[in-house]
């Protein structure tokens, strides 16, 4: 808050925008390796809409079982990449399935999933370096 009572705003869009990737914190992870950054880039550009969609059916389906085995396979899939709010969020989608709390989940999901667009746009370009290197 400002000293006049008003909230001052923010960075535009900071909250979603900012899925948290950053490709010096990822080769950090990956020992420096950027063609393994491309190739984990692409797999998930290939593989994290599927999980992202099973996700989604099993919530509809009323599964939290399901839900939680999904959320906890982007959990992972997602630390490859270092990327803080995505993995978060994989992690509350995952507590509130197990917990059996349907409601929150469809929350946590709708999040996630900003998260993941997120990413999936941020990591294009080195999915797109798959098979040039």
């Amino acid at each position: 808050m400002s000293d006049n009572g008003l909230e001052r705003p923010g960075p535009p869009n900071s909250s979603t925008t900012d899925c948290g990737f950053t490709e010096a914190a990822c080769l950090e992870g990956l020992a420096g390796d950027r063609n393994l950054l491309t190739e984990i880039a692409a797999a998930f550009l290939e593989y994290g809409p599927t999980t992202m969609a099973a996700a989604a059916d099993a919530l509809a389906r009323g599964d939290a079982d399901a839900l939680a085995w999904s959320a906890h396979t982007l959990k992972g899939s997602l630390a490859n990449f270092r990327a803080d709010p995505p993995i978060e969020s994989a992690l509350a989608l995952e507590r509130c399935a197990r917990d059996g709390d349907l409601a929150a989940a469809a929350e946590a999901l709708r999040a996630l999933q900003r998260q993941v667009d997120l990413l999936l746009e941020a990591l294009a370009p080195f999915a797109a370096r798959s098979g040039r290197d």
